[in-house]
């Protein structure tokens, strides 16, 4: 711990005896009573520190464990200047990083709010090639595939490659040494060959299959659709090869798909209408082939268009790859870690996974620093800071009469404006952070179960300006007995209404 000396200035000759120090304290006290800010010594925050690492060189996919000190607040790691991933904060003097592809041979910097620190000793990273064995013949656009082989854990790109040579991107869904699972992009020949890209250094290398791969190109077909809807409503929509489609178009607006499988699509019916309508409905697959479901889809826009109204929406807990995380009742959508600084002002709460006490948390943006700096953006932590918005919940008590008919009407979708009124009888929101368990413990202190409505708002000191209900109809928490991480991979599912 740093001691350093605040807001009094004594003579430089000044001799810290025992006894001078204690007469010290004491006028810092007397001071003290009349102006809080005054203080003597005051705990600093410190930079990292690196003793150590291990080991000394390695490829892709390595991890390397750092011994130093202060290092359970470290918010990026840099490998040779180019980030790695932190995989577990041990502890404030071990560290484990996993290397990236994209490393380099270099020196291993790490970063905290405090400042930054450069080992002595060089990582030397090692590049592994890696071989692909097996492929699948066929499969369908969006399908997920299994590629085998060896080293598939340094592997940077999937591509596959049409007959012409133009390369198609597709994404990396799940990555180890010997497998990887992809999905298959859409492209216009009917075969290709699948190109692994790893990096050597900063130039990307190759690998090509020797077989081709097959795509096929089944014409999605709904059977199954209703005439109408209101917005912000969620639509099914049957038929078969629907996991083909890319979009769902709504009029001019393309919808938010929810669920999508072979024989069914789940949309959002988009919330941009300002009045009902008559519009095509249509499904969009290949690159921009159409099937016209309807052409008179009826779009309602009735007294709902009062209140904000928001249907099976999701929040992810800091799981890396976490894609839907700070939620914005205003547009009904959830930011990813790296939309987090153009948006920070605009997010209400999001979820946490304690590893420690096995529960996840809804957090007031403005009550803890420490929260949203367990989310990642490209390999390096969010920052350690309080957001703007101050949100806070209340869980709506069936117990209480009043409290039991808002949460019925919540539940019953039959909220149609929000004003002071809509919630006059209830006690304004006053909790922080309340939570969900694996297994219901204590329904009603501050823990939250499935069909649970929540009340938030927003307050400008003591002030509500802003009130919103949740809806909480679902939420999962992978088995964390053996590793606690599985815990970040919790999802909560969650209808919402907002004050418009």
């Amino acid at each position: 711990m740093s001691l350093y000396r605040t807001k009094l200035d004594f003579h430089p000759t000044a001799i810290f005896t025992q006894g001078g120090l204690f007469m010290l304290v004491l006028v810092a006290l007397l001071l003290g009573g009349c102006n809080e800010e005054v203080s003597v010594f005051e705990q600093k925050s410190m930079p990292p520190v690196v003793s150590s690492f291990s080991p000394m060189e390695g490829a892709a996919g390595t991890d390397l464990t750092i011994m130093g000190d202060f290092l359970t607040d470290v918010d990026s790691v840099k490998i040779g200047g180019v980030l790695a991933q932190i995989k577990y904060r041990v502890s404030k003097n071990e560290l484990i990083v996993n290397v990236l592809p994209e490393c380099k041979t270099g020196t291993v910097v790490l970063r905290n709010s405090s400042g930054w620190t450069e080992s002595s000793e060089v990582f030397t990273m090692e590049y592994a090639v890696p071989t692909l064995s097996t492929i699948p013949a066929i499969a369908r656009v969006n399908d997920e595939i299994e590629l085998r082989g060896t080293k598939l854990n340094a592997v940077h790109k999937v591509y596959f490659r049409e007959a012409g040579g133009t390369d198609v991107e597709a994404t990396i869904l799940y990555q180890r040494v010997d497998e990887l699972i992809v999905e298959v992009p859409y492209f216009s020949g009917e075969n290709a060959k699948i190109v692994l890209s790893y990096l050597k250094g900063s130039e990307a290398q190759t690998v090509v299959s020797d077989n081709d791969f097959s795509l096929s190109k089944p014409i999605p077909s709904v059977t199954n659709s209703p005439a109408e809807a209101q917005v912000n409503t969620t639509v099914e929509l049957k038929g078969e090869n629907l996991t083909v489609v890319d979009k769902v178009m709504v009029g001019q607006y393309q919808a938010q798909i929810v669920t999508r499988t072979n024989n069914a699509i789940t949309f959002i019916v988009p919330g941009e209408f300002e009045a009902s309508a008559s519009v095509p409905l249509k499904v969009v697959f290949y690159g921009g082939q159409e099937v016209v479901i309807s052409t008179s889809f009826s779009v309602v826009v009735g007294e709902i268009a009062k209140v904000l109204f928001w249907e099976a929406r999701t929040i992810q807990c800091q799981v890396d790859d976490a894609e839907s995380v700070f939620f914005n009742p205003k547009i009904g959508y959830s930011y990813a870690p790296c939309e987090y600084e153009a948006n920070r002002d605009n997010i209400y709460f999001y979820v946490t996974w304690s590893g420690s006490s096995k529960y996840i948390q809804l957090n007031n943006p403005n009550n803890s620093a420490n929260q949203a700096k367990n989310f990642k953006c490209e390999g390096a932590n969010l920052p350690t800071e309080l957001l703007p918005n101050i949100v806070k919940f209340r869980i709506l008590d069936a117990t209480d009469e009043t409290q039991l008919a808002l949460k019925n009407k919540v539940i019953n979708k039959e909220i149609l404006e929000i004003t002071d009124e809509t919630w006059a009888g209830v006690p304004q929101s006053s909790v922080n952070t309340p939570r969900f368990y694996p297994s219901p413990t204590a329904p009603g202190s501050n823990e939250i179960v499935i069909g649970d409505v929540v009340m938030f708002q927003r307050f400008l000191a003591e002030e509500v300006v802003e009130t919103g209900f949740i809806h909480v109809t679902d939420y999962s928490i992978p088995d964390f007995t053996v590793d606690p991480n599985e815990g970040k991979k919790a999802v909560v599912t969650f209808n919402c209404y907002f004050q418009k």
